[in-house]
């Protein structure tokens, strides 16, 4: 008897980069989905670091801090948020916790 795979016959298009697409890709081909790979973006330090390090160094005057992404790039050292700051994030997996640039 074969077992069932719920994506049998569905195309899935995976668009994250190049070296994070393939552990997705791979859960989906097992569930019996066709994978495409076509990473839409490349994730790059910015040309200029200085008005991140600069929003870190302020980070006092605002009110929240909202993270848009795992790949979000923080300036190291960062001061950690204070705890008064509302924290938002947009895609956070488990592994990359919010915590890890000084939220709690």
């Amino acid at each position: 008897m074969s077992e069932k795979r719920p994506l049998a016959g569905q195309v899935v298009i995976v668009t994250r980069t190049a070296d994070r697409a393939e552990g997705l890709a791979r859960k989906l081909e097992a569930l019996g989905a066709h994978v495409e790979r076509l990473p839409l973006f490349e994730v790059v330090p910015p040309n200029d670091p200085e008005p991140l390090a600069r929003a870190f160094r302020e980070i006092d005057s605002f009110r929240w801090v909202v993270f848009t992404s795992a790949l979000t790039p923080i300036p190291s050292p960062s001061p950690p948020l204070p705890p008064s700051r509302e924290r938002g994030a947009t895609a956070r997996p488990p592994s990359v916790p919010v915590s890890g640039v000084g939220a709690s």
